[in-house]
């Protein structure tokens, strides 16, 4: 229940341009959200790389006294990449090859497809693997994803991808790397950092200029709140994409091993 005294400051901040103000640009902000969510966006095919690991990780010494074989064949540096793909764009693409290389000196040795029965083709060439997809449906609408399995014997970083056709282009997005890791930490600590106190500001100027009180449970006091509400959001979703992306690898891992 409101208290009569933040009531009466209610009904008198209606009478103000106040609402008007607040609710144009929370209908601005909404308006711009659904048309950039609604826009047709370009045909992109991404290729994502959610994992790169070794399978061969122990001492120099003790490695040395190893050795490991693939169908009967001296192998060095075994390594295993996840790879999802998926159609950013509004419609759907067909027909689309394109090709994953890996540097000279690197030998691909197998590739395992997870593709919810689509008959996806896929070539072995020494460091090159190509795809052919017959077709692939926006993961927007769809969350149609081809996940994919390399395995390889060598050097894999850095991976090059190259592809195209009708109406269509690639986007590849490689695995971060340390610095820019290190780069994503320091933004998060900055912005939080930034984010306590210019809230605590901000809400002791709404508390002074508006007499929107920090306990208040109001409409208005909803409406004032939106610009840390919005920053909240914003932030989430930008350490959700990066941990939604970790998950994915991991997921993908099992999946492949239960093959």
């Amino acid at each position: 229940m409101i208290p009569a005294e933040n009531a009466n400051t209610l009904s008198q901040w209606f009478y103000t341009n106040a609402p008007a103000a607040w609710i144009s640009a929370l209908v601005a902000v909404l308006t711009c959200v659904i048309l950039l969510l609604s826009r047709k966006k370009p045909q992109r095919l991404v290729i994502q790389e959610n994992r790169n690991v070794s399978l061969i990780r122990t001492w120099p010494s003790l490695r040395e006294k190893m050795k490991i074989t693939f169908n009967d064949s001296l192998i060095e540096a075994l390594s295993f990449i996840n790879i999802e793909v998926f159609n950013k764009g509004s419609e759907v693409i067909t027909n689309a090859t394109f090709n994953i290389i890996f540097p000279e000196g690197c030998k691909v040795l197998e590739t395992s497809v997870v593709a919810d029965e689509l008959n996806v083709q896929h070539a072995l060439e020494n460091n090159k693997v190509t795809i052919t997809l017959p077709y692939i449906n926006p993961v927007r609408e769809h969350q149609h994803r081809v996940r994919l399995l390399i395995l390889t014997d060598g050097t894999t970083d850095p991976i090059k991808v190259t592809g195209s056709g009708s109406g269509w282009s690639l986007l590849h997005q490689p695995l971060p790397t340390n610095k820019s890791l290190k780069l994503r930490l320091k933004i998060t600590m900055a912005i939080v950092s930034l984010f306590l106190p210019l809230s605590y500001y901000y809400l002791k100027f709404i508390e002074k200029n508006y007499g929107i009180s920090e306990t208040e449970i109001s409409i208005r006091a909803l409406l004032a709140s939106l610009p840390i509400l919005l920053i909240l959001i914003v932030f989430g979703l930008w350490l959700s994409k990066y941990f939604n992306r970790q998950m994915r690898g991991r997921s993908l891992t099992g999946q492949l091993r239960n093959q």
